[in-house]
């Protein structure tokens, strides 16, 4: 079955090591976020990544796959990380948009930017530090290939 992500990363050697959906929607919460990911992959709709990230304009909801198995029993898994997005917010802000104000293609591609900025290793990560430096996805990502529109 084939999938397309909102955004994608692969690593330096070309494996995928993350995979992002991006939503418009505000105030969710952990429960939310889960149903979400248990509904995409009830219907096959997330490939087989270490990473996955449910972005929205006042949360980042990141699952660390290699700390799940991905089967029946597991669906309803929270979030490893449930984080307000403080970094990203300022760098909307250096960008000259608040969040919170884009439509949601905006935001995703913003988010893009951002994501490839980190890749980089050019983006300053102040409040995200200890929480990307943690789940191993900072490291992972240095130096890949940030796609959107991706079909997996």
């Amino acid at each position: 079955m084939t999938y397309q992500s909102d955004i994608a990363i692969y690593d330096k050697i070309g494996e995928l090591v993350l995979v992002a959906e991006v939503r418009g929607k505000i105030g969710t919460d952990r429960a939310w976020a889960a149903k979400m990911r248990r509904n995409m992959l009830a219907h096959g709709r997330l490939p087989n990544a270490p990473f996955f990230l449910l972005a929205l304009p006042d949360r980042f909801y990141l699952w660390v796959i290699s700390q799940h198995t991905v089967d029946a029993d597991n669906f309803e898994d929270e979030p490893d990380y449930d984080v307000a997005p403080i970094a990203f917010k300022e760098y909307a802000q250096k960008m000259g948009t608040d969040i919170e104000e884009l439509s949601e293609s905006g935001f995703e591609f913003l988010l893009t930017a951002w994501l490839r900025e980190l890749a980089r290793g050019t983006e300053a990560i102040n409040g995200l530090v200890e929480w990307l430096v943690d789940s191993g996805l900072l490291n992972a990502v240095q130096n890949g290939n940030v796609v959107t529109e991706v079909v997996l």
